[in-house]
């Protein structure tokens, strides 16, 4: 019989078959896609404005360390005379009337440091190269510009 036929004879309606997979999808609620989308373009703007602002201050931190400075030293080569003795020939770019003292230091196989040196440039020059000798204490196997600064600045 079908289920008209039963329903006009005054039978009790057929159960409905009970489902287990997803429920169609009218009558699960539609997601509110509107939420989602707001808060990806919020997240997304969020980034983009920590990306500028850090770059800018990359950007704006290494502009001013490098504009500080208007000197600069280089080791160019160092020779071990004997083992008391070093020769290390040292280059410097400084404004005109500037007064550099650059440091350098002598070390050993093993690391340890065996002689260590500030070194003046007065010269009225640019451009400065001179050949410095350093007395170790032990056998050097290397030698090192530690660093240079204006004299004036301390």
């Amino acid at each position: 019989m079908r289920r008209r036929d039963r329903e006009a004879a005054g039978a009790a309606p057929a159960s409905p078959t009970p489902r287990t997979g997803p429920e169609p999808a009218s009558v699960r609620p539609a997601p509110d896609r509107s939420a989602d989308a707001r808060k990806d373009r919020i997240l997304k703007t969020a980034g983009l404005v920590l990306a500028a602002v850090s770059a800018g201050f990359l950007i704006w931190s290494g502009t001013a360390y490098l504009s500080g400075r208007s000197y600069s030293g280089e080791l160019v080569a160092f020779e071990v005379v004997s083992a008391e003795s070093v020769e290390a020939h040292v280059s410097v770019r400084k404004g005109r009337g500037t007064v550099l003292v650059c440091t350098l230091r002598s070390l050993s196989e093993s690391g340890r440091e065996v002689a260590r040196k500030d070194v003046g440039f007065p010269e009225e020059a640019d451009s400065v190269e001179r050949h410095v000798q350093l007395r170790t204490t032990g056998r050097a196997t290397a030698v090192e510009l530690v660093g240079c600064q204006d004299a004036a600045a301390g």
